[in-house]
């Protein structure tokens, strides 16, 4: 019962683990690829890990479902002639210690193949991820935003980014374009335009 908690507690780890750095380098690119820094900007954990589980889960549930269905099958359709052949094949000494040999290593590195198993799944959510954040960013459109500033005039542009600390914005300014960092105690208010 204990290593059946600890080995759950494990798995989960190593899920959440993974989810956060696929979501990581979900915004990574996606900033990225808006010419932002994204060490620059702070972002909600459970922003980071909604995507980065979304897109393992998309990565991950097909071949995973596939896989248990193709074992399921082969399990079915091939247990007892496997049995019988195993069988017949232990008759014969040389087949006997074969077989011996080749579960005993198999038990032994089970976990090497799972850590390779997984290393491949989470290389390619993670790769997966960043294709998904450029996407994203190369289908970026500006959502005009107002910026009310106590004590000074108001900001114009395109909203990029809103936390609960600051708003990044797109800022036109003497025909140049830059992008500013508003903290959430300096603003009064936010108007945005919706685009029809």
């Amino acid at each position: 019962m204990k290593t059946n908690i600890i080995d759950l507690a494990g798995g989960t780890f190593v899920i959440s683990a993974a989810s956060y750095a696929t979501g990581i380098a979900f915004f990574n690119s996606y900033y990225r690829k808006l010419n932002l820094d994204p060490n620059l900007l702070t972002i909600p954990t459970e922003r980071i890990f909604l995507e980065g589980g979304r897109t393992l889960l998309n990565a991950t549930f097909w071949p995973i479902l596939i896989l248990f269905v193709a074992i399921f099958i082969g399990h079915i359709l091939f247990s007892s002639s496997l049995k019988a052949i195993l069988e017949k094949a232990s008759r014969n000494k040389f087949f006997a210690h074969l077989y011996r040999s080749a579960r005993f290593t198999l038990e032994k590195t089970s976990w090497c193949t799972a850590y390779i198993i997984l290393a491949v799944i989470f290389s390619y959510s993670f790769n997966k991820a960043i294709k998904e954040g450029e996407m994203l960013a190369s289908h970026y459109q500006c959502l005009s935003t107002t910026i009310a500033i106590a004590n000074s005039p108001s900001l114009t542009g395109c909203a990029l980014f809103k936390s609960e600390t600051e708003i990044w914005i797109f800022v036109e300014d003497k025909g140049k374009r830059s992008i500013k960092s508003i903290p959430v105690e300096k603003y009064d208010s936010i108007s945005t335009k919706a685009n029809y």
